[in-house]
C-alpha cells in the first residue's frame, strides 16, 4: 500500500499539471482510486477531500449517483468520521437513485420486451464494449504518464551520478598532479643537496690551500688541486646549466625555435667542450657525421641533449676507451647514435633511465659525480623538439643512445 499511494500521488500530481489535456473519465478514475488508497490508510479528512473531486468530475461527466462507485465509498468515510447523518444521506440518495433507475430499467425491459430484446442485448455489448476501450484508454494514459515520470526520474538519476562521477574523476587527477609535483620537487631537491655539497667543499679555503702549497712550493700537490677544482667547477656548471633548462621546460618557457642546423658542426663544437677531459682519459672519440646531414631543432636545446650524451658517455668510458657519435637518415628523419664501451647499465637502471629520482645516477669510472637531471632532461628536450630516444645498454659492453630529430 505505501508504494501503491506513492505511485497514484505522483499520477495525481501529472493530472492536476494536465488537467486540460485529460478527459474527464479518466480524472475520476484517478481520483476514485487516490481516494480508495487513502481511505484504506485511514487518512479520512484527505480522503474526503479527493472524493468530492471525483464526484466533481462525475457530475461533469453526467453519470447518475446510483452509477458512481465514490458514493458508497463516501458514505463509508462519513461513517468512520463519525458524520452519520451525512453517510446516511449518502448512502439514501444511492439507493434509492439505484431503486428507481432499476425500476425504470424494468418497466421499460417488460414493455418493449418482445420488439427490442435483440436491440437490447446488441446495445449493450456495443456499450460493455466502449466502456472496456475507454478504461483500456485511461489506463494505457495512466501507464504512460507513469512511465514518463519513471523515465525522467531515471534520467535525472543518471546524470547526477554522472557529474558526481566526473567532479570525483576531476578531483583525483587533480591530487594526482599535486603528488607527482611534491615529488619531483623533493627529488629535484635532493638531488640539487646532494651534487652542489662537494664542490663548495671544493672551493671552501681554497685561498688558504693555494698559499699554503705556494709557500712550501709543492707544486705537484697545486697542479692537482687545480685540475679538481676544474673538474668540479665544470660539474657545477653543468648542473646549474640543467637546472635551468629544467626549470624553464617545467613553467612551459623554454625557448622553441626550430631552424635549420648543421649536426656535424654541433657535435663537434660540443665535443671540443670536453676535449681537456677527453684526453685525461685517453679516450678515442669517432665522429662519422656526415657534413652536409641538417636537422629541423631549437639549436639550444639540441646542444644541451648532445653535452649530455657526449658527457654520460665520457663519464662511464674507462681510461682509453672509445666513444661513437655517427648519423643516418631515416626516410623524414635523422637518427643520431651516441655509442661507449663503458660499463654499461643493469636492466633496472636501464628502465628508470630518463626518470628524475633521487641517488639514481652512479659515480664514473674515475669518480666523476652525477645528478640523475641530466638524461630526465634530455627525454624532455627530444620531446620539445618533436622526436624519440631510446636506449639499449649491456653491463660490461656499454651504452647506445639513438636520437630520432626531423630533418630539414
Amino acid at each position: 500500500l505505501p508504494k501503491a499511494k506513492k505511485e497514484i500521488s505522483a499520477v495525481v500530481t501529472l493530472c492536476k499539471e494536465h488537467e486540460d489535456e485529460l478527459d474527464l473519465a479518466t480524472l475520476y478514475n484517478v481520483y476514485f482510486q487516490y481516494t480508495t488508497i487513502l481511505y484504506e490508510h485511514k487518512e479520512l479528512a484527505q480522503a474526503m477531500k479527493q472524493a468530492k473531486r471525483a464526484e466533481h468530475y462525475a457530475h461533469k461527466l453526467g453519470l447518475n449517483l446510483s452509477e458512481l462507485d465514490i458514493t458508497p465509498l463516501m458514505g463509508k468515510i462519513y461513517q468512520e468520521q463519525g458524520n452519520f447523518k451525512q453517510a446516511y444521506r449518502y448512502q439514501e440518495k444511492y439507493y434509492e437513485a439505484k431503486d428507481s433507475m432499476n425500476k425504470s430499467r424494468q418497466l421499460e425491459e417488460i414493455a418493449a420486451l418482445d420488439d427490442r430484446l435483440e436491440d437490447l442485448e446488441y446495445e449493450k455489448e456495443i456499450f460493455l464494449l466502449e466502456k472496456d476501450k475507454e478504461i483500456l484508454a485511461a489506463e494505457n494514459r495512466q501507464g504512460k504518464i507513469l512511465s514518463l515520470g519513471v523515465g525522467l526520474l531515471a534520467l535525472l538519476t543518471l546524470i547526477f551520478l554522472w557529474n558526481s562521477r566526473r567532479k570525483n574523476n576531476i578531483i583525483a587527477e587533480k591530487n594526482q598532479e599535486l603528488e607527482k609535483v611534491n615529488h619531483v620537487k623533493d627529488q629535484l631537491f635532493a638531488i640539487i643537496g646532494h651534487d652542489l655539497r662537494k664542490p663548495a667543499i671544493a672551493f671552501r679555503g681554497i685561498t688558504k690551500k693555494v698559499n699554503y702549497l705556494l709557500n712550501n712550493r709543492d707544486y705537484t700537490t697545486l697542479n692537482a688541486l687545480g685540475a679538481e677544482i676544474e673538474k668540479d667547477a665544470q660539474a657545477l656548471n653543468k648542473l646549474t646549466d640543467n637546472l635551468l633548462s629544467w626549470a624553464l621546460l617545467q613553467r612551459n618557457v623554454m625557448p622553441y625555435n626550430p631552424v635549420n642546423v648543421n649536426l656535424c658542426d654541433l657535435v663537434e663544437d660540443v665535443i671540443m667542450l670536453f676535449d681537456k677531459l677527453i684526453k685525461e682519459k685517453n679516450i678515442k672519440v669517432k665522429l662519422a657525421i656526415d657534413s652536409t646531414i641538417n636537422v629541423h631543432s631549437d639549436e639550444g636545446s639540441l646542444q644541451t641533449i648532445v653535452r649530455n650524451l657526449i658527457d654520460n658517455a665520457i663519464k662511464y668510458t674507462p681510461d682509453g676507451g672509445t666513444i661513437t657519435v655517427n648519423a643516418v637518415k631515416e626516410k623524414e628523419n635523422i637518427k643520431l647514435r651516441v655509442k661507449d664501451n663503458g660499463v654499461g647499465m643493469s636492466e633496472s637502471k636501464l628502465r628508470d633511465i630518463f626518470l628524475l629520482q633521487k641517488n639514481k645516477s652512479s659515480s664514473g669510472t674515475t669518480g666523476e659525480s652525477g645528478t640523475g637531471l641530466g638524461m630526465h632532461l634530455v627525454d624532455e628536450l627530444v620531446k620539445l623538439n618533436r622526436g624519440s630516444i631510446d636506449v639499449m645498454s649491456t653491463l660490461g659492453e656499454g651504452t647506445v643512445f639513438n636520437v630520432l630529430l626531423k630533418a630539414s
